[in-house]
Parts: structure tokens; C-alpha cells; sequence
């Protein structure tokens, strides 16, 4: 499997994913979606912004503990600071907001973090841009990868390929 470690290699020092190099199927959608989906990302930065501190303050908390126990103690963190956020937010929205104003600001206070996440999700899926040169490169080291693949199914007894072939249409 020499072929496809080498693809792989490629693509992370060319800062690529296989999403970028394989070819793109054509999904049909209407001119609606496609536009609504463009603008997106930019009502949820304000949103973003309601939960920027207590996104960071957990790995603030975690630096400082062991590293073997860092995600342990981000997760902690997070199970502590969150809530307590957001319950500070909804107060504060009732306290300092009239009761229409109010209501509308708990909500967007309460739906925040499942915004900020699709934000964050849009920031850190940014690839980079390659050239057409290593486009063409990588696209070829696919197609030895994908061949080096094939063959080794090939190799397999016939009920292997079709657990194998069963497994991929199932996901």
C-alpha cells in the first residue's frame, strides 16, 4: 500500500484533502439554495461572538493542566462553563431587555452555541488553494492509489470482496 501512503503524504504536505482531488459529482440544486447556503456563514459570526470567550476559556483552563489529561479537562471545563454562560446571557437578557426584546434575546442566546459550532465547523474545513500543477499531480497519485487499491480487492477471495462491497454501499 506504498501507492496510497505516498498519495496521502502528497496531500498533506500540498495542504489538500481527497475531497479536493477527486472528481466533484454534480449535485443539482435550485438557484435558491445554492445563494442561501452563500450566505450562511454571516448571520452566525455575531452569534459566534456571544460564545467566544467561553470557547476559549476551557483550553486556557486545560493549558495549565497535565497534558496527558487535556482533553479531559477541556471537556470538564466546557460542561461547567457553558451552561453557566449561557444561563448569565438568558438572565441578562431578561434583566436589562423589555419582555418582547427579551424573549427573543434568551432564544438567540439558547441557540448560540449550535451556531457558533457550524461557524467554527466552516472555519477550520477552509483547505488551501493548490496549484493547478499539484492538482494535476495529486489527481495522478489518486488514480495509482485508487488503482493499487483495486488490485489488492481483486486479490481477495470472492466473499471478502463481497463484505467488502456491501460495507462500502452501507455507510
Amino acid at each position: 500500500m506504498q501507492h496510497v501512503d505516498a498519495y496521502y503524504a502528497e496531500l498533506e504536505r500540498a495542504g489538500l484533502d481527497d475531497a479536493q482531488v477527486a472528481p466533484q459529482r454534480a449535485h443539482r440544486r435550485p438557484h435558491s439554495a445554492v445563494g442561501l447556503e452563500a450566505r450562511r456563514p454571516r448571520p452566525l459570526a455575531h452569534r459566534f461572538a456571544l460564545y467566544a470567550l467561553p470557547y476559549f476559556l476551557p483550553r486556557w483552563i486545560a493549558r495549565k493542566a497535565d497534558p496527558d489529561a487535556t482533553s479531559t479537562i477541556k471537556l470538564g471545563a466546557a460542561l461547567v462553563v457553558y451552561p453557566l454562560w449561557a444561563a448569565g446571557l438568558v438572565a441578562g437578557s431578561f434583566a436589562l431587555l423589555p419582555p418582547p426584546l427579551s424573549i427573543a434575546a434568551a432564544a438567540i442566546a439558547v441557540t448560540s452555541p449550535f451556531a457558533a459550532l457550524r461557524w467554527l465547523d466552516t472555519i477550520y474545513q477552509r483547505r488551501t488553494d493548490a496549484s493547478p500543477d499539484v492538482r494535476r499531480a495529486s489527481w495522478r497519485l489518486r488514480i495509482i492509489a485508487r488503482t493499487a487499491i483495486d488490485e489488492a480487492r481483486g486479490k481477495l477471495p470472492r466473499s471478502a470482496r463481497e463484505r467488502v462491497a456491501r460495507a462500502e454501499y452501507s455507510v
